[in-house]
């Protein structure tokens, strides 16, 4: 006999709902479905305590504290901001200079160049044929200026993994 079901093999776009998670998270369907920014009635207070618990939650597998967890809607938010967050952090200083890999997802590498356009200093590392940033190409690129690298750890087209053990020595042994 042979099974007919189809295979999903888009994982890179979305995937199916862990079971287990579907089970946590059944209850704030029907149960505390409120807006956890309305904090004027009962519904918002309990929506607002379950993100709290999930922020603390994270911050405790992670070893950080809850106010360093930052909730948004999407990757491609979170990019845009985290890299906007740390070019408006270093301007004062003059860290202007960002570092992004020429397979960064476009959220990334879209961000960086619309940064460019607006005064920040931009290098595109390339990647070698095998599809890897290497450490010394990573050190040439680095300045006194450099306010951020981005270099993804598993490319979603290709699937090659960086060396970010590597890579990250070459950016604490520059101060990035």
């Amino acid at each position: 006999m042979t099974d007919n079901r189809p295979i999903y093999l888009d994982c890179q776009a979305t995937t199916p709902v862990d079971p287990r998670v579907l089970e946590e998270m059944t209850p704030t369907f029907t149960e505390a479905f409120g807006n956890a920014a309305s904090k004027h009635h009962r519904y918002g207070w309990e929506a607002s305590k379950l993100v709290e618990t999930a922020r603390a939650r994270i911050a405790g597998l992670i070893g950080c504290s809850s106010k360093e967890i930052l909730f948004t809607s999407g990757a491609t938010e979170a990019n845009n901001l985290a890299l906007r967050g740390v070019l408006a952090q270093g301007q004062p200083s003059g860290r202007t200079h960002l570092v992004v890999s020429a397979i960064e997802h476009p959220a990334v590498l879209d961000t960086a160049k619309m940064l460019a356009r607006h005064g920040a200093e931009l290098t595109v590392l390339s990647v070698d044929r095998e599809g890897r940033i290497g450490p010394d190409a990573l050190a040439r690129a680095l300045r006194s200026n450099t306010a951020l690298v981005s270099i993804m750890l598993g490319n979603n087209e290709t699937g090659v993994v960086q060396d970010l053990r590597a890579l990250g020595a070459v950016c604490r042994e520059a101060g990035v």
